[in-house]
């Protein structure tokens, strides 16, 4: 004895959202390759190789276009596999031909978690570039009073209002000056309202 969850009902038309509950006492049966590659909207043949649906035995291929048209989330609970799952996207990506389409990979690795692909004993080693944290840096020009709050939470309503007539006030002084305003410009401004 187990217990289902139907999805969805298959016709001939395409997958229809289940309207009301099965019958008790009816037959279930176990989806062949087939009727999941269609359910699951997965490739046959070509595309994103995910991996493998254990009891089936069939391949997870993603078409690519659909997965990556617009925003991907790999979401799950902790130690379900979601960094795991972003390598192997990671791998089939760089493993693409170019008659099969390359995408740009730019990744935050805030926790140093895909660092080996890059090493050297790695095949995917000369494909990675890494860049040092030191080596980034953003326009402050770019950031609001309101933006440099997000990153100091414990920012009052009354100071982040102080700070973006500063952030405004720079701005518009730099600008005409055709130069951004830093930091150190920011707590010059500040050291004066003192």
């Amino acid at each position: 004895i187990a217990k289902a969850k139907p999805l969805g009902i298959i016709t001939e038309t395409g997958i229809q959202r289940l309207m009301y509950p099965v019958s008790p006492g009816e037959t279930v049966y176990s989806p062949d390759k087939q009727i999941l590659t269609r359910f699951l909207g997965l490739q046959s043949t070509k595309g994103l190789n995910l991996g493998v649906i254990g009891q089936h035995e069939l391949e997870v291929r993603l078409n690519l276009t659909r997965f990556l048209q617009k925003h991907a989330a790999i979401l799950a609970i902790s130690g379900a596999g979601k960094s795991y799952t972003v390598s192997v996207v990671i791998e089939e990506l760089l493993l693409r031909t170019k008659e099969e389409g390359r995408v740009a990979i730019v990744l935050f690795d805030v926790h140093g978690e895909y660092k080996g692909m890059a090493d050297d004993k790695s095949p995917f080693a000369s494909s990675i570039e890494v860049f040092p944290a030191a080596l980034i840096e953003f326009a402050t020009n770019s950031l609001s009073g309101r933006q440099f709050a997000i990153y100091q939470p414990q920012m009052s309503s009354v100071q982040t209002r102080e700070l973006s007539k500063i952030t405004s006030k720079l701005y518009k002084e730099k600008t005409k000056q055709g130069i951004t305003y830093t930091i150190e410009d920011i707590l010059k401004e500040l050291e004066k309202d003192d």
